[in-house]
């Protein structure tokens, strides 16, 4: 698992090279909307509401250009147009457990042009270069401060984009997270960077000898019910009758195993499962 870390931290280092860029960053998306990648608004308002090209993007609004709740495959399609253009070494990645993703629909960490703050932008780039250039303790907290005071910007989205571009350094203040943190004492109550870097020390001492990696990939899973690795879970495979005869190989008591493309990590011995028919004859068939 993990396999998404090293080249989205070496996007991260990669990215402040490309603040007087943005708008090579911006064709990136683009050129991946034509090979039907959805990557979220493309358009800005003025003053009159009139939409024009989107024309600055930030750091964070950038990595959410892929982690959004879009298929895998579309992620990797993006991944893939990203590193040819930025001249990434590391591999693309063949999983993304673990990650908080932003609503599609609000995945901007700045507001449209007419009601946009004039330095939310530059304030982005300056945070995003501080947690990728420094260590957390170095990180100006004004930076931090700047940043929440933009429209666009809350402490989940925003920790969201820390734990991205550093997720061995910080973790997400999210939904899943902060359940997970409630669920052992550790209070979620954020005000400043000296706040958010003391709920990181007590997630530490509540919850020691795992990785940020790891416990956000427990919260989800927990919130999901997929985290209780004793429990039974129960699972839906579908079959195609286009593809294979289920019926008839059911009956006749030939069919043994069954090919699985999602969750095949989860899938435990003991867990329940239900093979689902399509078509005109759908329904559970075993």
């Amino acid at each position: 698992m993990f396999t998404w870390k090293p080249i989205y931290s070496e996007l991260a280092s990669a990215l402040p090279a490309w603040r007087s860029r943005q708008s090579e960053l911006i064709a990136i998306l683009h050129a991946a909307r034509e090979q039907r990648v959805p990557v979220g608004a493309l358009q800005d308002k003025d003053n009159k509401g009139k939409s024009f090209p989107l024309q600055v993007i930030d750091p964070f609004t950038f990595f959410a250009s892929f982690n959004r709740k879009i298929r895998d495959e579309h992620r990797i399609k993006l991944l893939s147009l990203i590193k040819d253009k930025l001249g990434l070494a590391a591999p693309l990645p063949t999983d993304f457990e673990g990650l908080p993703l932003m609503n599609p629909q609000k995945s901007w960490f700045f507001s449209f042009q007419k009601d946009r703050e004039p330095d939310a932008v530059d304030t982005l780039w300056d945070f995003a270069k501080a947690i990728v250039e420094q260590s957390p303790e170095a990180v100006d907290a004004k930076l931090f401060s700047r940043s929440m005071a933009i429209r666009q910007v809350g402490l989940a989205n925003l920790t969201m984009g820390l734990f991205w571009m550093r997720p061995d350094q910080y973790l997400a203040v999210d939904k899943r997270n902060r359940a997970l943190l409630n669920n052992h004492g550790v209070g979620v109550e954020v005000a400043d960077w000296p706040s958010y870097l003391n709920l990181l020390q007590q997630a530490k001492k509540q919850l020691p000898g795992s990785s940020w990696s790891e416990l956000s990939h427990r919260a989800y899973h927990e919130h999901t019910g997929e985290g209780n690795i004793s429990g039974k879970r129960y699972w839906l495979f579908q079959a195609n009758p286009d593809i294979f005869d289920t019926p008839r190989a059911l009956k006749a008591g030939a069919l043994h195993t069954w090919r699985v493309n999602k969750h095949k990590q989860h899938i435990k011995p003991g867990d329940q499962f239900v093979i689902w028919q399509s078509g005109k004859n759908s329904g559970a068939y075993a």
